[in-house]
């Protein structure tokens, strides 16, 4: 195994990592909502809200025809409810559960439980809503009651999104359901879509399909086909005979009613129709739904359910629909293995070892060249975004099985098979086991103390967000570049492959552009007896040393911090922002104002005026498509030149310290100042370009502007910049010092050098001036 630190080239887009919930989640509600009602399409979003696979509709009514019992009239809710609400409604429907609609288990004498809504409740009897008949009345005995357990969680259950292919989609869907807090039952008649565009399609050969035939000729090797589709799809939410499935309104067959019919021919229109909650299963064929039906009836049915096996005789048979096809043959395409994922793929991933290792948010990336994507490659790395640790590296086997070369897709995303994570396929050539691929900062330690524990005694979840963090991936050509932090350093990672001329005896390589450090770092580089580790430092960042574990095949390396720069000159007293003195760096390459979100901070107590942060062309004279943040008048403004400004109602030019900070997000063009843990004001504001040779400053935009006064004169604790749109931590300040997305932090209040201020982050230090530029 090779390990190489290098210059990493010019990196191209940003791929984000994240489900769209996750990417939703990330977004504060109230934008979403205000983004929801000037993008989103109502009619779309009705169109969506009844669709037969969508849920919504079968427990919400809108003011039309019988009214629902497990969820409110979406056209009649209370005066107060916001359009933010109604997106956390989708996004997290348990945060905040409405009055009545609180659900509880109730647990019989008998072993019996369901689950639903309490309707009326007298010292005798108590009538539940069930949820697993879409609300129907159930008189049940208090005597009868062994336990009511109040659920935690909503009936609406979380994951909403996974059946909308967009963020438009749920745009859309949003703006629906604003348009019916609004304008009640008419605008529900008015954007009701037409009935042929919510109709369950058939297919035409269900017209002749010979029922009675497939029947007769169920045997030991339909049996077996129905077993697996079972235990591949059905076993999740339906269980088993001895442990119940996730979802509990899903019928147990080893012990439940049937309540739609148990018969062979009944059973096959519940799977073509759907019923209840239970949605049409359309991927499956005749055969398919024969197969499944068979194995249900004769291994949980038959010998467990015997009062709800529905014997099979030539009488009834001949009272079926009669046919003579057979339908299409199950299809032997399997599109998650011949899909093209690009080169890398984003799943929980398990490595075959003695050692627990599974990477629960595993990267598998494709490390040689060529066409397909990652599922036709031959070699590959497997990076966890939570321990920030390689995983495993593996090659294709000499005989190819195509099928099976990557991994052995078996899992829900995608053979549909429930309660198992995928396992990689090939020949395990390196990796490490669960745990954190870098020391911590803090400590030099490797041992995993400080993640969350599960039931099973294992550590989940990610590091803390002071030893390390993911940040996401770039795309260069076909290679994949990870981006993350350690104890604040920026590390881009590059995946890499070198082989012989007759491409065997691959070695992986890992190639490192580690950005500046104030302590060494220590990374786990492999834990097989396998790899063999070889390092080549070519940066004149510090230094590397290869440290080979004892115990264990392991191999270690320790980047060492490089020398700090320091000033030529000793001053002992902070900077102070007289109305004279302020600080400039030419780095301004690595912030980004108009093509990327972005968030500028800072903690100032000032009783004047004055620059926080400028990005602007080293001229005497404001310019256009300069960038400020400044405060005039005593309030906090946002400038674009000759663009346009944002201005607080709130002055802070009180003496007093104050957090503001102006965010920006580039896909709604909005301008949003906080001051002190709330926003104030917001418009709409973007640059076209950002100035060609800007610099950055802090203390003094330019000798015009802002006018009148463009020195700052007062104290400056920090000042920050995202390359992100934060929220939840402009809220808490505290929270700050671990966002992610920190690209500089300055502290001119703790400033010992007399020319320089240093910055945390991946920027050149602030050099100091006094009086204006010349």
């Amino acid at each position: 195994m090779l390990l190489s630190v290098l210059a990493i080239p010019v990196l191209c887009s940003t791929v984000a990592a994240q489900s769209l919930e996750q990417q939703l989640l990330a977004v504060p509600a109230t934008e979403l909502a205000a983004e929801a009602l000037r993008a989103g399409d109502a009619a779309r979003g009705a169109i969506l809200f009844h669709q037969p696979q969508s849920l919504c509709s079968r427990c919400h009514s809108t003011g039309q025809g019988t009214a629902s019992l497990l969820g409110p009239d979406l056209t009649s809710l209370p005066a107060d409810t916001t359009d933010a609400q109604l997106v956390e409604s989708v996004l997290q429907p348990s945060r905040a559960i409405r009055r009545g609609y609180e659900s509880v288990t109730v647990v019989l004498t008998d072993g019996r439980s369901l689950s639903g809504l309490v309707a009326e409740r007298t010292a005798e009897h108590l009538l539940l809503r069930d949820a697993s008949r879409g609300g129907e009345p159930v008189s049940l005995a208090v005597s009868d009651i062994d336990e009511l357990v109040p659920a935690t969680v909503s009936l609406m259950p979380a994951g909403q999104t996974a059946t909308l292919a967009s963020r438009q989609q749920f745009l859309d869907l949003i703006r629906y359901l604003s348009e019916l807090r609004t304008g009640g039952a008419r605008r529900a008649r008015e954007l009701q879509p037409p009935a042929a565009l919510l109709t369950l399609q058939i297919p035409e050969y269900e017209q002749s399909i010979d029922h009675a035939g497939f029947i007769r000729d169920l045997d030991d090797e339909a049996l077996k086909r129905g077993e697996a589709i079972y235990r591949r799809v059905c076993m999740n939410c339906h269980g088993t005979k001895d442990q119940p499935g996730s979802l509990p309104t899903s019928l147990r067959f080893a012990e439940g009613r049937f309540r739609s019919g148990s018969d062979p021919f009944t059973m096959y229109q519940t799977l073509t129709r759907g019923f209840g909650l239970m949605a049409a299963q359309t991927w499956m064929v005749p055969s398919q739904k024969y197969d499944v039906i068979h194995y249900i009836r004769q291994t949980l049915v038959r010998p467990f359910n015997p009062t709800q096996y529905t014997e099979v005789t030539d009488a009834w048979l001949a009272g079926l629909p009669q046919g003579d096809s057979r339908g299409p043959a199950p299809s032997t395409i399997q599109p998650w293995n011949a899909m093209d994922y690009g080169p890398s793929l984003t799943h929980s991933l398990e490595v075959p070892t003695a050692r627990h290792n599974i990477a629960q948010k595993g990267l598998a990336v494709r490390l040689d060249a060529g066409a397909g994507g990652i599922a036709r490659g031959r070699h590959w790395m497997l990076f966890d975004t939570d321990t920030l640790r390689m995983a495993a590296a593996w090659s294709a086997p000499e005989k190819q099985d195509s099928e099976r070369n990557f991994i052995d897709w078996r899992g829900i995303q995608f053979n549909g098979e429930h309660q198992i994570h995928p396992t990689i396929s090939g020949l395990l050539l390196a990796g490490n086991a669960d745990g954190p691929g870098w020391a911590s900062p803090q400590t030099g330690s490797f041992a995993d103390d400080q993640r969350v524990t599960g039931r099973d005694d294992r550590r989940y979840g990610p590091l803390p967000r002071k030893w390390g963090r993911f940040h996401g991936q770039y795309l260069y050509d076909q290679h994949v570049i990870l981006s993350y932090d350690v104890g604040g350093t920026d590390i881009l990672e590059l995946p890499g492959l070198r082989t012989d001329q007759h491409g065997a005896q691959p070695a992986f390589l890992r190639t490192f552009n580690i950005g500046p450090r104030r302590q060494d770092l220590l990374l786990q580089v492999a834990e097989l007896p396998q790899a063999v580790l070889s390092t080549a430092a070519r940066s004149p960042q510090g230094v590397t040393e290869a440290l080979n574990g004892s115990d264990i095949d392991s191999a270690a390396v320790r980047f060492g911090a490089p020398p700090l720069p320091t000033s030529s000159t000793a001053q002992a007293t902070p900077i102070t922002f007289d109305g004279s003195t302020w600080l400039e760096s030419a780095d301004a390459q690595s912030f980004d104002l108009t093509k990327a979100d972005f968030t500028i901070t800072a903690r100032v107590r000032t009783a004047g005026n004055g620059t926080l942060f400028a990005l602007a062309r080293p001229t005497p004279q404001w310019t256009p498509n300069g960038q400020s943040l400044f405060i005039r008048d005593g309030r906090l403004v946002y400038d674009i030149g000759w663009v346009g400004a944002v201005q607080s109602r709130r002055r802070v030019n009180d003496g007093q310290w104050h957090d503001v900070a102006a965010v920006w997000t580039r896909e709604t063009r909005r301008l949003q100042l906080w001051i002190d843990g709330k926003p104030d004001a917001a418009g709409e504001l973007a640059a076209p370009a950002q100035p060609e040779d800007a610099v950055v400053r802090i203390g003094f935009t330019a000798g015009n502007f802002p006018q009148p006064e463009s020195f700052l004169t007062g104290e400056l604790q920090s000042v920050s910049f995202f390359q992100r749109a934060l929220a939840d931590e402009l809220a808490t300040p505290e929270r700050l010092t671990d966002a992610a997305g920190l690209v500089a932090r300055w502290n001119p209040a703790g400033a010992v050098g007399g020319e320089l201020v240093e910055a945390a982050g991946r920027v050149a230090p602030l050099r100091v001036h006094r009086g204006e530029p010349q």
